[in-house]
Formats: C-alpha cells, sequence, structure tokens
C-alpha cells in the first residue's frame, strides 16, 4: 500500500476547498460538455454553487493528506441512486490509491443513504478511467450517443449495483 493511500483522509469539502476544486476541475475536464449543451452547463454551475449553501442535492467530498489536496468528488443521491458527477485527483498524485479511497467513501455513503446503484457517464475513448471504474466493480450499462457535445463523442454510463 502506497504512503498515500495510507495517510490520505476524506472528508465532506469546506468553502475553502472550492478554490482547489475550481482549478482541478479546469485540468481535468476543460472544454468537457455533455449534450445538456449551455442550460446544462449553466444549471450543474448553479447547483454545484447552491450546494456550498446548501441548498441543492449535490455533495462535495476531498482527499487530503497531510493538509495537502489530494483531490475530490461531487456527488448526488436520488431515487436510491447515487450519481458521480466528477471525480479528479491532483496530476501528481495519479494511481497512488486516492481515486480509489474516493470510490469506497462514495460506496459507504450510498449504503448509509440507502442506495442501490451507484452510476457514472465517462468519455467512450478513455479507457484508463473505463478500466480504473471496471477495477471497482462497475459495468457499461448503456452508450449514450452523442452525449459530449464539445466533440459529439458517445458517453458510457458504468453502474455499480449494492
Amino acid at each position: 500500500m502506497s504512503t498515500l493511500l495510507a495517510t490520505a483522509s476524506i472528508r465532506p469539502a469546506k468553502p475553502e476547498d472550492f478554490g482547489n476544486i475550481i482549478k482541478l476541475n479546469r485540468h481535468h475536464f476543460h472544454g468537457t460538455t455533455c449534450k445538456l449543451g449551455f442550460w446544462g452547463r449553466l444549471r450543474f454551475i448553479l447547483k454545484s454553487f447552491l450546494s456550498r449553501i446548501g441548498y441543492s442535492r449535490i455533495k462535495w467530498i476531498v482527499a487530503e493528506s497531510q493538509n495537502e489536496f489530494l483531490g475530490f468528488a461531487a456527488y448526488e443521491i436520488w431515487c436510491k441512486r447515487m450519481h458521480i458527477l466528477r471525480i479528479a485527483i491532483e496530476p501528481t498524485k495519479l494511481r497512488q490509491g486516492v481515486g480509489t479511497k474516493l470510490v469506497l467513501e462514495l460506496e459507504s455513503i450510498s449504503r448509509s443513504n440507502k442506495a442501490k446503484v451507484i452510476f457514472l457517464e465517462v468519455r467512450s475513448t478513455k479507457k484508463y478511467v473505463q478500466l480504473f471504474y471496471e477495477s471497482l466493480k462497475f459495468k457499461v450499462t448503456n452508450v449514450l450517443r452523442g452525449f459530449y457535445s464539445d466533440t459529439k463523442e458517445n458517453g458510457l454510463r458504468m453502474e455499480r449495483v449494492l
């Protein structure tokens, strides 16, 4: 087990985390848009902002080690299903178990909220991301044709039944 994985802790995001979250989000998802277009992106931004002040279903968790920001996850739970909206890890901290630790925490949150399924979307060309989720027992359940409007690329819906 890597030292980073052993020392990383997961906690709910605090307002002071959102500078790091925004920076990391831009790094990993710059230009990424789904079929929702402008209004969908605006809705996501608004919901994200409202979640910071407690008025949205979107919740955020962060990974840190010795007060160093390592990454984050955004999710929402509705109808006994958790939707993972975003997971991002600092580029220098990739492949050290941080993403796995975040997903395991999301699973724990799902179970405590009586969610039966965890699902997410991933670009069809991001094979390494698909392999990561498959290693955590997620399965492709649907191809979302033209889901990403910036490239018209297909998305893959991946799910894990708890």
